[in-house]
């Protein structure tokens, strides 16, 4: 299995994920958002908020990853 337990996935993946498949695939509107239905039909969603992004800005920093990478870590670990 692809995906643990409870997984928890932040609303902006699904976003991104929405316009991967409008903008690069050529998806419909209507597949992207079933696709998008889909993902979320699976997973808790979580919402970014400012302490997430300055916990990335500190994560990826500290542990030289991408700001990306930093953002889109599996669920929310304690706060530094």
């Amino acid at each position: 299995m692809l995906l643990g337990n409870d997984p928890i996935v932040c609303v902006q993946v699904i976003n991104e994920a929405i316009n991967v498949c409008l903008k690069k695939l050529r998806k419909t509107r209507e597949e992207a958002y079933r696709f998008g239905e889909r993902i979320m039909s699976g997973c808790d969603t979580a919402s970014i908020d400012r302490l997430d992004v300055e916990t990335a800005f500190l994560i990826s920093v500290q542990y030289r990853l991408s700001h990306w990478g930093s953002l889109h870590r599996g669920g929310h670990p304690p706060r530094l």
